[in-house]
């Protein structure tokens, strides 16, 4: 018989989560959500973008606070800023942006379904983003009617544009 933990292969992840702990198993996946102690001081803010799945490394998390894509009430803060549950961020990446609030804390990045549980995205933000979604679907984009290199008619009709012909 083998033991349960040790070369298993189910991923442990935990959770700290105000108020709460239960432990809970999605898709294979052990979640123990821990309660979170007034001891606790939070999770810094560019760990948890990444452990909430907004960014794919932690230096691009880091970049964009550092550059002020990221907004912790309203004002911009620092990579190493330490946020708690209940706090409300505003992240823009791209031509996007979320307005969440945080509910659970996380230090380590685990599954999609766990990350989605760690913030409430505010009903404005989602559909804000999804107009944006379908207006850039409806008007479609220069970038993709064109493929490749341009032929030897284009090059040519580019040549003389240049000279002002």
């Amino acid at each position: 018989m083998r033991k349960s933990g040790v070369g298993d292969h189910a991923a442990q992840n935990s959770i700290i989560m105000h108020g709460v702990a239960t432990s809970s198993i999605v898709k294979g996946v052990r979640t123990t959500v821990i309660s979170l102690h007034s001891d606790q001081n939070g999770v810094r803010i560019d760990k948890w973008l990444w452990a909430a799945r907004f960014f794919k490394t932690r230096s691009l998390a880091q970049a964009a606070v550092a550059g002020g894509k990221v907004k912790l009430h309203g004002e911009r803060v620092k990579p190493a800023k330490e946020i708690r549950s209940g706090d409300d961020l505003t992240i823009c990446i791209g031509e996007y942006e979320w307005r969440i609030t945080v509910k659970g804390l996380a230090g380590r990045r685990g599954p999609a379904a766990v990350a989605v549980q760690l913030y409430e995205e505010r009903e404005e933000s989602r559909a804000r983003r999804i107009a944006q979604i379908a207006d850039r679907k409806a008007h479609g984009s220069v970038w993709g009617e064109r493929k490749g290199r341009p032929t030897k008619r284009e090059r040519r009709q580019i040549i003389r544009f240049r000279a002002g012909e």
